[in-house]
């Protein structure tokens, strides 16, 4: 992913969390996955791939998704600016104590370009 071969890493991510869907880094292999695809513009699947890592309630990379998958919406043409809010508004009511740091930063811009009330 960090060298840019996106296809080749969401092949790798997904042979990771499909052969070991259990473990710790399962999380965080499909955020990856997931940020593979929308930094290759590929944003519905990004969307799908970080939707499902939301699913694991112990995957400790679901609340980074909910940014991710925002991110992705507002990619989208024309951009989901309401869905992208609600998963913001997902993120801080299911995760409150996890959104800080550069996470809150990144939410707090976010919310912003979205024109979340």
């Amino acid at each position: 992913w960090e060298q840019k071969k996106y296809p080749e890493a969401v092949a790798a991510l997904k042979a990771m969390y499909t052969k070991y869907p259990k473990h710790r880094y399962a999380s965080y292999a499909r955020n990856l996955a997931g940020r593979a695809y929308l930094d290759n513009g590929q944003y519905t699947e990004a969307i799908r791939e970080f939707f499902e890592n939301t699913k694991l309630d112990t995957g400790e990379r679901a609340p980074n998704s909910y940014v991710f998958m925002a991110q992705a919406l507002m990619k989208l043409k024309p951009p989901r600016l309401e869905k992208a809010c609600e998963a913001y508004e997902v993120l801080l009511a299911k995760y409150p104590d996890k959104v800080t740091g550069d996470l809150a930063k990144m939410v707090a811009k976010g919310r912003a370009d979205a024109k979340c009330a």
